[in-house]
């Protein structure tokens, strides 16, 4: 109870005592960051060891941290088990931590001390060796909160307030800038892209060995997988075009380093890749990576190829499922332009190519047979393909076409009958392999080929087979569009729901309960920077 006689202008603020005491440390460590001292003790809390040896060491290093904790005996070369057995880490000082990161990388660099300029990677590096050094510290590493920190020190602040935002918090907690801090901190426009600090190499890296060693754990329905958390990580306030650069990078790292690794060494591993892969698809058709298609569609053949000289053992049909939907989204791109017509037609072009492993037995996935087969007939007869329920069947009309040459008229109809054939070509190889499949999906009987023909004309068959194939194609994009809204792994459990026993006893992943996004991000909202560091001033004066 407090006895001393409230300060004439004090009171007790009820909000104050709802909000986080890391999240006071935080908007109050920002304030002091040239301060060497004060980097050391974020360690040593984050360590949970008192700093008993903390000297004016301005640079930050793994040797220097550990002789602050511990002086002369510091346990350099002590096993894991020997470190954790004296530490007791605090995961919300790794937060606070990471905070004062991301404003030292966002300040300008006049206002700062030459000594802070190494301080970001320097303390990066520290953390990804406790990483490596310390299990449990793994653990912390692939919570939200801590991964959203990480993550947060690439993104410029767009608003004054945001770079003392509690990162694990919602935008409507923010709080109000540090006083006399305004100037120092670089506020960046809407458009503002990642930073090009030394940094951010760092980040990616410590970020990209956390999701890949993440594919080898189980995932319980109680918590998302990493890749969602790492995937999620962009603090409240940054912009769509920052996810996307963000998001971009994550996946392309992933993709650039994953079939390095051994993916398929055991079952978690196999379900885990196949979600990875699904995300990355989800990506391309939210229109939230900005790469080249055709560079996924790569990715997920050399996957399926690798997984098919692992075993005979493991089911594809995950990996299958994401082939398909990647090859769907080459096929019923634009083709108005000829850049665009060179890239659908480069996709008919790799279908033929890859048709043993498309068109095999181990792809039987009705639903794609009955979309390409639509998709196959537009092109050949060089009609649009729908991307909304609404949309008619209309011939290929170019907007621009009034002000195109006729070089430019010539080469752009020449590119569609390119396109026409290679659809033709596609139609052959699908038929061939997989006729019943199609007559399955349809309903139908398909006609004879004509002698000497690999399969029946498209043109022939299209009054068959247009108005249940076109109903299909909208089906599949309506699902694609709601597949935006909806928890991200709750449609690819759609594919792995069924436990399937395979030959060797292996089972594939059993569904997972539908699961949101941590509720520990509901939290009670918090009053504003400026107002706490205030009410904590009328608490000082109403213990005194």
């Amino acid at each position: 109870m407090l006895t001393a006689a409230p300060h004439s202008n004090s009171h007790l603020h009820t909000a104050l005592l709802h909000t986080s005491g890391f999240a006071l440390l935080s908007w109050l460590v920002l304030a002091h960051i040239q301060i060497p001292e004060l980097y050391y003790l974020l360690f040593g809390l984050t360590l949970g060891q008192p700093m008993r040896h903390v000297r004016c060491e301005r640079g930050v290093s793994v040797e220097r941290v550990w002789a602050a904790a511990w002086g002369a005996a510091a346990p350099a070369r002590q096993s894991s088990a020997a470190l954790a057995a004296r530490i007791s880490l605090c995961p919300e000082a790794v937060g606070v931590l990471l905070a004062a990161v991301r404003a030292l990388v966002h300040t300008d660099p006049p206002a700062l001390p030459h000594w802070l300029a190494d301080h970001p990677v320097a303390i990066v590096q520290v953390l990804f060796s406790l990483y490596n050094t310390l299990p449990d510290f793994v653990t912390i590493m692939m919570t939200a909160e801590v991964l959203t920190a990480l993550a947060s020190i690439l993104f410029p602040p767009n608003t004054p307030d945001d770079i003392h935002m509690p990162i694990c918090e919602s935008g409507e907690s923010s709080g109000a800038s540090t006083p006399g801090s305004e100037k120092e901190i670089v506020i960046m426009g809407s458009s503002a892209a990642l930073t090009q600090h030394p940094v951010r190499q760092g980040v990616m890296d410590f970020l990209k060995v956390i999701v890949l060693d993440s594919l080898s754990l189980n995932v319980s329905g109680k918590a998302a997988p990493v890749i969602d958390l790492v995937l999620d990580a962009s603090p409240a306030n940054s912009t769509s075009q920052q996810q996307i650069e963000y998001q971009t990078e994550v996946l392309t790292t992933l993709m650039e380093n994953l079939l390095n690794t051994e993916l398929f060494g055991s079952e978690s591993n196999i379900s885990n890749v196949c979600y990875l892969a699904a995300r990355l698809v989800d990506k391309l058709w939210q229109g939230q990576l900005s790469r080249d298609p055709h560079e996924v569609f790569d990715f997920i053949v050399k996957l399926v190829t690798q997984a098919k000289k692992k075993s005979s053992v493991i089911s594809l049909e995950g990996l299958h499922h994401c082939l398909n939907r990647t090859i769907l989204f080459l096929l019923s791109r634009s083709t108005d332009s000829i850049a665009d017509q060179m890239s659908v037609l480069e996709a008919l072009h790799k279908l033929t190519t890859n048709r043993l492993l498309i068109f095999g037995a181990g792809n039987h996935e009705l639903e794609f047979i009955g979309c390409l087969t639509y998709c196959l007939i537009q092109l050949s007869a060089n009609m649009k393909i729908a991307l909304d329920s609404h949309m008619r069947t209309t011939w290929h009309v170019n907007p621009s076409g009034d002000l195109e040459s006729r070089d430019d008229k010539l080469t752009t109809h020449q590119g569609r009958n390119l396109m026409g054939g290679a659809a033709r070509r596609v139609w052959e190889e699908l038929y061939a392999c997989k006729k019943p499949a199609i007559e399955e999906v349809f309903k139908v009987t398909l006609a004879a080929a004509a002698q000497h023909a690999r399969a029946p004309d498209l043109a022939a068959v299209r009054d068959q087979l247009h108005d249940h194939a076109h109903r299909l194609w909208l089906n599949y994009i309506d699902a694609e569009r709601k597949a935006v809204y909806r928890v991200p792994w709750e449609l690819h459990n759609q594919i792995q729901s069924k436990i399937q026993k395979v030959t060797g006893g292996l089972t594939r992943l059993a569904s997972r309960t539908k699961v949101k996004k941590e509720e520990s991000a509901k939290q009670r909202q918090h009053p504003p920077r400026d107002h706490a560091l205030a009410y904590m001033q009328d608490h000082v004066q109403l213990v005194r």
